[in-house]
Order: C-alpha cells, then structure tokens, then sequence
C-alpha cells in the first residue's frame, strides 16, 4: 500500500498530474481512494499472505462504473506488498479473446509488471526485467553473474513443475548477461529474440538451431505453460502469480456459437485445474451480462454455471466464488468524501506553499457529497473518476484563487470532460 507519509513533493506531484488529467495513474491507487480497507483486508490475510498451497479463481461482478478497474489497482498494491507477481489482462474481442487461450497467455507475460516498476509513473515492466532482477539478487553484492547463472540454472533445471522448453529459454536469457564481452547490440537482438518465445513470435528453426528449443508456444500447450510460468516465479522468490483478468468489452456477446464454446470450455478447464496450480491466483472480472445473458452468458453451460455459482446479494466476503462489487458499500459518501481528502491531502505534499489556497476541508467534503448525490453509482463513468476529476478540478480552482462554479455546473463540465476523454 501506498502511504502518503512516504511520499516526497515529486512522487506526489506524479501522482495528482495523472489524477488532474482524468485518468487515474495505474500505481499508487490507495494513495487517492477509500472505502474497500475492510475487504481488501480480508483478501489479504485469506489468499495472500500465507505461502500458497493450492491454486485459486474467483470472479468479480460488477456494472458499468462499480469500480472494477479501481479494485484492481488497489488489490495490486496489495499483492505486491505480500511478495506477489501481478499481470493485468484486459480481455477483447482482438487481441486477448478466451477462446484463443495462447494469445491470453501472451497478454499475461507481457503485462506482468515487476514490483519495482509500481512505484514509478508510466514505468515499463516487461518480463525480462523481471528475469534479469532474479539474477541481479542472486549475484548479490559480489555481482559474480557467471556464478549466478549456474547457481540459478541448477535450481531452474530440477524443478519438475517447469517445462524443458521454458527452463532453456530462461537460462539462455541469463546467459547473455554472464558470457564474455560482446556487442550489447548483438546480445540484446539475442535477449529479444529469445523473450520473442514467450510471445509466439519466435522462429521455429532458429530457436530450435540457436537455443535447443523444441516447440513453440501454442494453443494446444499454452494452459500448460502458464502452469510452467508460475512455478518459474516462485523459483524467482515470489509467492505466485496473480492474474487479473478485465472483460470489460463484453468479448462473449460478439463471439460466435463455436468461438464462445471454445471460451466456456477454458473457464471451465482453468476451474478445474488451476486448484492443481500451487501459486496461481486468478481474477476474472465480468459486468453482470456475462453471468445472467440467456443467449451467451455462463448460465447456458450447465458445467461451467453450476461451478461458478451466482453472485450473492451481499457485499464482497474473501471466501466467495464470486464477489459482488455491485453490492459494497463504497456507494457511501462518506468514501468519496474520505478519497478526496487523501487528494487534498497529496496536493499539500505536491504544493507546500500553497496549502492556504486549498478549499477547506469541510467545503471539500459537503462539494463532493453532492456530486455523490447528483452521479449515480451505475452510471458508464464511475463514480471514482468523477469524484476525482471534480476533486482535482475544485483543488486547482483554490491554488489559483479562482472562483467556484456552481456545484450543478461544475458536475456537468466534468463528466462531460470524462465522456470526452474516453473509459479508465
């Protein structure tokens, strides 16, 4: 979690710029928002920080503007801290449809985010950073990476979780950081070409000539790579790997018949087996369609229904199969209040001279209670990011000593400033 007595005035300052725009920055959640510390409490101590021994899935439930995008991050910041590996999947009809598995696969490695790049404003986390840490910690102080190498080969080579193809393409990767000297141009086309496999974008010949690589990734082996990729990150030190998946798109609704067969028979495959998968944590996040919709929703597969169950009436309890993020209790003005006083409270950190031109704290509170009142908690644009632009908009007003527009007009310029700028 992020705390705002850690923060000095440019990591603040970040942070509010990103908020100021419209678009909440993908790090650092918990540093603006407020409503889910009970909950996310829960998940916490319920599936995160003791030491994995089973695979889990839950499902998230939610409606346009319920705040799915915003859980994530804070469930991020929550998963790193307790020693976890995080990928953010945002599933579409394109490039991440679940009935083609292998191309979520992808989507997941090239989304994993290493935990020193969640700290940093629009910071790069591709997974050979992640790679290349491993060996950086494993060389330690001496920076002997040669020995590094064969120390951590050793151990890569005789886990029997991880598959034979993955363990050459890992070593070979850590080998290029440990060889003699060469052109860093060379080695690095040779690093790229070898994460290029884990993205199905390799050459089958020359893998298999350079590097004694046998396959390549498929949709015929790819659910069983991401068996391999988790146990690869807890031999890395991590806890597991934690994948949050984002239907937002609706991508069962245009499938065909057949495609939309192909994705229920995943979901179900990933039900199943992922309890096989010690440190894998996987969250699909879903509008309420996908779990109601007569024609293409979950309920039209008896196998795949009858295991996920459905959404309860309650708010989100850690132990559900699926958590109902339509039914907490954010929609309580006092979190929105509590949220834009955390933002307040980064503009002093971001701005120290100009803490007197700030709106008051309780001018603050009784503004954004009425844009609670006037935004309803179903709405396209969330709540959240209404309540944070008009924050940062009230805010900004004040340190340029600038007059307030009516409550009921500035709402309007402001979701209307959010339609235009487009979704989270």
């Amino acid at each position: 979690m992020t705390k705002l007595v850690d923060l000095d005035e440019k990591a603040a300052e970040a942070i509010v710029e990103q908020l100021r725009g419209g678009s909440p920055p993908q790090h650092s959640a918990s540093a603006y928002s407020a409503g889910y510390e009970d909950f996310l409490g829960s998940v916490r101590r319920r599936h995160l920080e003791s030491d994995p021994v089973a695979g889990k899935i839950r499902f998230i439930h939610g409606s346009w503007g319920s705040g799915k995008t915003h859980f994530f991050r804070l469930l991020t910041e929550e998963a790193v801290g307790a020693g976890w590996l995080v990928s953010s999947v945002e599933l579409s009809a394109q490039e991440t449809p679940f009935n083609k598995f292998e191309l979520v696969l992808f989507s997941i490695i090239r989304n994993i985010a290493p935990p020193e790049s969640l700290g940093t404003i629009g910071a790069s986390a591709p997974f050979g950073n992640v790679l290349r840490s491993a060996l950086d910690r494993e060389a330690g102080v001496s920076g002997d990476l040669p020995s590094a190498v064969q120390r951590l080969s050793e151990r890569l080579f005789s886990d029997p979780a991880i598959d034979i193809d993955v363990k050459r393409v890992v070593r070979a990767y850590w080998e290029t950081f440990a060889g003699e000297s060469q052109d860093e141009r060379v080695l690095e086309e040779r690093r790229g070409m070898l994460l290029q496999w884990f993205a199905g974008e390799s050459h089958k010949t020359t893998m298999r000539n350079e590097f004694g690589i046998q396959k390549a990734v498929s949709k015929e082996n790819a659910r069983t790579i991401l068996t391999s990729l988790t146990a690869l990150i807890q031999l890395l030190g991590f806890k597991g790997l934690l994948v949050l998946f984002d239907e937002s798109e609706m991508t069962h609704s245009t499938m065909s018949k057949s495609n939309l067969k192909q994705a229920h028979n995943n979901l179900l495959y990933l039900l199943n087996e992922t309890g096989q998968v010690p440190g894998l944590f996987l969250l699909y996040a879903a509008v309420p369609e996908f779990f109601t919709d007569p024609k293409t929703g979950v309920l039209i597969y008896g196998a795949l229904a009858a295991r996920i169950g459905t959404p309860p009436g309650h708010p989100p309890k850690a132990l559900d199969k699926v958590w109902n993020l339509d039914a907490e209790k954010t929609t309580d003005p006092a979190s929105y209040e509590d949220a834009a006083l955390k933002i307040r409270r980064l503009y002093e950190i971001a701005y120290p001279g100009d803490q007197g031109r700030l709106l008051s704290v309780e001018d603050l509170r009784r503004r954004i209670g009425t844009v609670v009142e006037q935004h309803g908690p179903y709405e396209r644009t969330s709540r959240w990011r209404v309540v944070i632009k008009e924050t940062t908009k009230l805010l900004d007003l004040g340190i340029h000593e600038e007059e307030l527009p009516e409550p009921a007009e500035s709402y309007r310029e402001t979701v209307s400033f959010l339609k235009k700028v487009g979704d989270d």
